[in-house]
């Protein structure tokens, strides 16, 4: 059961460093600054806010890039 709960844990903090990465590097494309944006955290959720960016290609990077970086590091880890 730890297991299972430490688990659920890792991947919801590698789902939302992966949002974070993606964030800070459209940041720097933008020239903004790297850390312009807010980790807010609750009982319920974590969640990343950020200002969106023009480009909307940029903001499906962002959303797209949080589910598929847990893949993207147990397939590294493999």
């Amino acid at each position: 059961m730890i297991l299972y709960f430490s688990s659920l844990i890792s991947i919801i903090i590698l789902h939302e460093l992966g949002h974070i990465i993606a964030v800070m590097f459209c940041n720097i494309s933008e020239k903004r600054l790297i850390f312009d944006f807010r980790i807010s955290v609750s009982a319920k959720s974590i969640s990343i806010n950020h200002k969106k960016f023009k480009n909307p290609l940029k903001n499906a990077i962002i959303a797209v890039f949080g589910p598929i970086f847990p893949i993207i590091i147990s397939v590294l880890l493999n």
